[in-house]
């Protein structure tokens, strides 16, 4: 086991890293005669009654629903979904927030973290959960989870990733992907994080795996530049489904009075700004970003769900926080900082990927840290 480390060490607890993958929002686009064109957001309205369970009263009254709504044109049955992005070694140096720091009153020494990420980047103890990880977002790109309702509509979903850097160059296509019927990671009979083995006889799987694993340990960094594009046939004419924005009570009437629209408008949708143009269908980056890092099947609660990585295990389909005090990114962070990685590895060690999970929410970035 172990020793653990006593001595003070001078970092500070709340502290920042930027993303170490970053991606673009996603166009939607049909394809018709070979050629692309963009999905159009279009309005439309609804009638529906205004309560189905509350006063009786209400039950029989009329109640008209305004929205939008996306649309390929008839004579096209395929919708073309791209996004690009980019991979960034994880920061060496976060940003730190003077005043918040363990065992001692000094100021923060931001030099501290050089050495601490640096170790975690390069010891080879943990290579593997790096390769994993890096393993879970390549298969959620393939499998196109980002794609979300759109893919469940589809008969047929074919996706190809392009991935340069430098004069380094991985093609990656494939026609198998499941959508939401499998998810990227499971904890297999040996108790060992694993990845689904949908996509290893894809050329240049391995090679992607590298690449990306590397560029997340580099010590200086070394770009990764990645596209990707999905296929999806959904039939002729098909209703398509871009990004929702959530229009809260007086937020909707707001949004309606300063857009001209009827106060009962209740759906807006998502919207690409490409090459100008302001009304092209769209799925939000965060919305792609998080479908990416749905890895977290680790936590070991008690629900059988896989949620994206989050310093809590939070997952708002569910209202519900997945990872309790002992294992979310906090209590692993404190041992790291405190404790050092040896002790960090020795206590994962027992806990079946929460390595890979300490790892990925360094990866996600963000605020990481309280003022305890």
């Amino acid at each position: 086991m172990a020793k653990k480390n006593t001595e003070e060490k001078k970092v500070g607890t709340l502290f920042s890293l930027r993303k170490a993958v970053e991606v673009s929002d996603g166009m939607m686009q049909y394809k018709a005669n070979d050629e692309l064109f963009p999905v159009r957001i279009t309005e439309g309205g609804s009638k529906a009654v205004q309560s189905q369970d509350s006063k009786e009263e209400l039950k029989n009254v009329g109640n008209i629903v305004y929205g939008e709504r996306a649309q390929i044109p008839h004579g096209s049955d395929t919708l073309v979904l791209s996004f690009s992005g980019k991979v960034l070694s994880i920061q060496d140096i976060p940003t730190i927030a003077d005043g918040y720091h363990l065992g001692n009153e000094k100021k923060v020494k931001t030099s501290s973290y050089i050495d601490l990420i640096g170790e975690l980047k390069t010891d080879k103890r943990i290579k593997n959960d790096f390769d994993l990880l890096s393993e879970a977002f390549l298969f959620n790109i393939l499998n196109a989870s980002w794609a979300f309702r759109n893919k469940e509509i589809a008969n047929k979903v074919s996706v190809t990733i392009l991935l340069e850097r430098g004069n380094e160059r991985v093609v990656l296509k494939t026609n198998e992907a499941k959508g939401s019927a499998i998810h990227a990671t499971y904890v297999d009979e040996n108790k060992k994080p694993s990845v689904h083995n949908l996509f290893t006889t894809i050329d240049g799987y391995s090679d992607a795996i590298d690449m990306i694993s590397d560029t997340l340990r580099k010590t200086v960094d070394d770009v990764i530049l990645f596209t990707v594009t999905a296929e999806l046939e959904v039939g002729d004419g098909a209703i398509v489904y871009p990004s929702q924005l959530f229009l809260p009570g007086e937020k909707q009437k707001q949004y309606a009075q300063e857009n001209g629209k009827r106060n009962s408008y209740a759906k807006e949708l998502y919207r690409s700004v490409t090459f100008g143009d302001d009304n092209v269908a769209g799925i939000s980056s965060d919305k792609i970003w998080n479908a990416i890092r749905t890895i977290d099947a680790f936590h070991g609660n008690k629900f059988n769900i896989v949620s994206a990585i989050e310093p809590n295990g939070a997952n708002s389909q569910f209202a519900i926080e997945l990872r309790g005090t002992k294992n979310n990114f906090y209590a692993y962070k404190n041992i790291w900082l405190m404790q050092g990685l040896d002790v960090l590895i020795d206590e994962t060690s027992n806990k079946p990927g929460d390595m890979v999970y300490f790892i990925g929410t360094l990866v996600r970035g963000g605020v990481l840290g309280n003022a305890k």
